[in-house]
């Protein structure tokens, strides 16, 4: 019994780990087979596998969104600043940010645990009737943002495109509308325009891997609590959101905004589960697999699945510190020429493999708006209008 718990634990974190450095293979997908494989172990078992490959994931999924600039709905925020610091030359650097925050934050996050089960139900009825309003203050954010009134029109304009986009992908019947259109809004423009550089992706003049801990660890703490907010409030399922809406609010350096978004992203993973077991809702694809399997989470179910986490979270955390650097190294070290046609190659076949000729649409549509803020010059981050508006329209249906 032991060597199996053992064996699904180390099989879950070794997928979890390939699973965010490969670009599009979500955690879902996975879980995905596992339940289609019907293994014939206990459920406990099954549970942890499925939980050790979730939060084992949660650092290295920083790897293709920062160095190959392929997000997912988690990491499509930080993806800026990290890709930010790489141009710098402080790749490893923002790996290695990445790394810090996403065990802080877990180690944060499940010391409030107790609190959350207690207040999550009160909690989630109060701030149930303010979605509408929270998202669309962050619509008119992200349009004020810009300094002038022609970049302000054109931000509004990313904004309701991507929007558009985003409430027709959500209704295409697709499994994973995410991969295209992310991939398009944000990797296959930047391949493109990087086609025309003659500067590579990754400055390696001066790579530097350090950092100052100790002045992250607020802005991961502040995040830890606000990653809860991504369960509760009805609507704002990704964190990404949560971050984003913040962001405007809060003036961040690089290091800082990308810190703070890690923390949302690991603190919301873990919070997810504390949601499905004290007032029902499932907010990630993990949380909603795992409560499938054991037909609900129990207090008992919970702190052996928050152990799971704490332990893949570290190990992951620790494996990405220890080669943040050299992996920097050797992506700098590409051929970028080389490396951004491989891309525009292999990413629509990928898309095409998992979502067929409905999901090549959606990248060319993505792709045409990507490009939008690049020629405007108005902020790429006007695009995750694609996740606001469809979830604030819900919200006002609802």
């Amino acid at each position: 019994m032991t060597n199996i718990l053992f064996l699904t634990f180390i099989i879950g974190i070794t997928f979890g780990i390939l699973a965010g450095i490969l670009p599009g293979i979500h955690t879902n997908t996975l879980q995905s087979i596992v339940l289609a494989l019907h293994l014939p172990i206990e459920s406990e078992h099954i549970a942890i596998l499925l939980a050790s490959m979730a939060f084992s994931r949660l650092a290295f999924e920083a790897v293709p969104a920062i160095l190959l600039f392929v997000p997912d709905e988690e990491t499509v925020v930080s993806m800026l600043p990290g890709h930010r610091l790489a141009h710098e030359g402080k790749a490893g650097m923002a790996l290695n940010i990445y790394a810090f925050s996403t065990v802080a934050s877990a180690a944060f996050a499940s010391l409030l645990l107790p609190i959350s089960l207690a207040c999550f139900p009160l909690i989630y009825s109060v701030l149930h009737p303010f979605t509408s309003l929270a998202l669309a203050l962050a619509c008119i954010a992200m349009v004020f943002s810009e300094p002038g009134f022609l970049d302000r029109f054109f931000a509004l304009v990313c904004i309701l495109v991507s929007g558009a986009l985003g409430w027709a992908s959500f209704n295409s019947g697709l499994n994973d509308p995410f991969l295209p259109a992310f991939t398009g809004m944000f990797a296959i423009p930047a391949a493109i325009f990087a086609l025309n550089s003659k500067t590579s992706n990754i400055n390696l003049s001066q790579q530097n891997s350090e950092f100052k801990a100790s002045s992250l660890l607020p802005l991961i703490f502040i995040g830890s609590v606000l990653g809860a907010l991504a369960d509760l409030f009805p609507g704002m399922g990704s964190a990404a959101q949560i971050g984003l809406l913040v962001s405007f609010l809060v003036p961040f350096n690089s290091e800082g905004f990308l810190a703070f978004t890690a923390a949302i992203s690991s603190s919301h993973l873990l919070f997810s589960l504390a949601a499905s077991s004290s007032i029902g809702k499932a907010r990630t694809g993990a949380a909603a697999a795992i409560a499938s399997v054991l037909g609900g989470l129990e207090s008992n179910d919970l702190m052996m699945l928050v152990g799971t986490a704490l332990i893949s979270i570290s190990i992951s955390s620790a494996f990405l510190h220890l080669f943040s650097k050299r992996i920097a190294e050797e992506f700098g070290r590409f051929d970028h020429q080389f490396l951004n046609i491989s891309m525009l190659a292999f990413l629509p076949l990928l898309v095409y493999f998992t979502e067929g000729i409905r999901g090549l649409i959606l990248l060319g549509a993505a792709s045409a708006a990507g490009a939008m803020p690049l020629l405007a010059g108005c902020k790429r981050v006007h695009l995750m209008g694609f996740i606001i508006l469809p979830a604030l329209a819900n919200s006002l249906i609802n």
